[in-house]
């Protein structure tokens, strides 16, 4: 028994003085987070649907995430309309939600949509 609790004591020792991080990957954008966070960026953000969570899991409120049920199929495809390039609607979109930032994946289509607007 005291063997167990000697073992038990070291690895939680370890753990606390190593805690787990979780490297930045295609669902975790901790860089880009952490960069708005230093450059105190205002307003809302847009965001691909694959970082919400990871945006709730930073206290970062998302404008979607996985808890499709929650939205509804009217604002789901709107969403993908708009960030997929369907519709011209994204400049309205962001004037409408104030979106003061966003949060796509490098290969996105929403970024070529993104670069091509004024300002």
């Amino acid at each position: 028994m005291a063997a167990a609790l000697c073992v038990f004591a070291a690895v939680s020792a370890f753990y606390v003085s190593h805690p787990i991080a979780r490297a930045p990957d295609a669902i975790t954008p901790s860089a880009a987070v952490a960069a708005a966070e230093d450059s105190h960026v205002t307003g809302a953000v847009l965001n691909g649907y694959g970082f919400g969570g990871y945006l709730i899991f930073s206290g970062v409120a998302p404008f979607v995430d996985g808890r499709a049920d929650m939205y509804g199929d009217d604002f789901l495809k709107r969403y993908d309309a708009t960030t997929e390039g369907v519709t011209d609607d994204l400049p309205k979109l962001l004037d409408d939600n104030r979106i003061g930032w966003t949060l796509f994946a490098a290969k996105s289509p929403t970024l070529t949509l993104l670069d091509h607007l004024p300002g």
